[in-house]
């Protein structure tokens, strides 16, 4: 999904983080009752050149 969208300007200039959020958190009562809506993350999206940062603790764990 990163690729695409940092690599393809029609995904990048059509890409709405607050609609997505605020759509998957206020639409579904069963799983979130009270439709909380968490502030971060910022930026909405990594870069392509930052790992997740429990992926990137995983890798480090793993390769010992």
């Amino acid at each position: 999904m990163r690729n695409l969208y940092w690599n393809d300007d029609a995904f990048k200039s059509t890409t709405e983080f607050t609609h997505i959020k605020c759509h998957y958190t206020k639409s579904h009562k069963q799983i979130n009752p009270f439709s909380i809506t968490p502030v971060g993350p910022v930026p909405d999206i990594l870069p392509l050149d930052q790992d997740v940062p429990a992926a990137a603790a995983g890798i480090r764990t793993t390769s010992k």
